[in-house]
């Protein structure tokens, strides 16, 4: 039977983070890893998530967020279900049309992407039924992703000691807010969908990622009265470890990992 997340546990998200008390942080701590999903977060991520989470509910048929929006909130479903849908434009009539893409369920956090990447929402997500979920703001998310409070972060330490980056100017990473973040991946989750929408590299800490290209459909050219037959070529995948880089055209985690991104600038075309 799964686990209800009780109306104590509520009452403290709905305080104000600095009014927590470090017994309530502790007793949201112990309510929200009976959440499967929640647990395979880091240990010092679900603490800081417990101590700014805000709760929130909604009854069916609300929006949570539109798809064009600007990215503010990160979500954790712990209740209900949500449906996820994308409006397209046909190119051909030039009408616009919803499609729904997919469901999230008890469990599931969205919306980390966007706020990664710096860029506006790809889908709009709605109540099928009543949801409650608790939300993080973007300046927390951000902090909630450093591993440590030291003047030079872990994550720019194992910089240093990758032989891919021997010949960067690492120290520079520590002089620019931002340039260089901490961000752990679970299992399945979609990185970079392409090296065209996102402006940082990735090096992976932990864990195994894959990359894909795009797979095209190529039919052959035969004489006439002969059979054509379709073939499909995968031009190429890659598994990315340990101390690897990568911005290829799709990376998806395919065990927990954990990533280090940099922004890189582009040559303007």
């Amino acid at each position: 039977k799964e686990m209800v997340v009780g109306a104590d546990i509520k009452e403290i998200l709905g305080k104000r983070p600095e009014d927590r008390t470090e017994e309530e942080i502790q007793q949201v701590l112990f309510a929200l890893r009976t959440y499967e999903t929640f647990s395979e977060y880091p240990l010092n991520m679900q603490e800081r998530m417990c101590r700014k989470a805000h709760y929130l509910r909604f009854d069916a048929n609300r929006i949570i967020l539109r798809q064009g929006d600007r990215a503010e909130w990160f979500y954790y479903v712990l209740s209900g279900t949500t449906a996820v849908s994308i409006l397209e434009e046909n190119k051909s009539t030039g009408s616009v049309n919803l499609r729904n893409v997919g469901y999230l369920t008890r469990g599931t956090a969205f919306g980390e992407l966007a706020l990664l990447h710096g860029s506006r929402r790809t889908a709009t997500v709605s109540c099928k039924d009543a949801v409650e979920l608790i939300a993080v703001d973007k300046a927390d998310f951000v902090e909630m992703n450093q591993l440590d409070s030291d003047e030079e972060k872990e994550h720019i330490r194992y910089c240093r000691t990758l032989e891919i980056l021997k010949d960067w100017p690492v120290n520079l990473l520590n002089e620019i807010k931002g340039v260089c973040n901490f961000h752990f991946f679970k299992k399945g989750t979609v990185m970079a969908k392409s090296n065209h929408q996102t402006p940082f590299i990735y090096i992976v800490k932990s864990g195994h990622v894959r990359v894909l290209t795009k797979v095209t459909k190529i039919k052959q050219k035969c004489p006439q009265g002969c059979r054509v037959r379709s073939r499909m070529y995968n031009s190429g995948s890659r598994n990315t470890t340990n101390g690897s880089s990568r911005n290829g055209r799709v990376a998806t985690s395919s065990s927990y990992a954990s990533s280090y991104r940099s922004r890189v600038n582009r040559p303007a075309s």
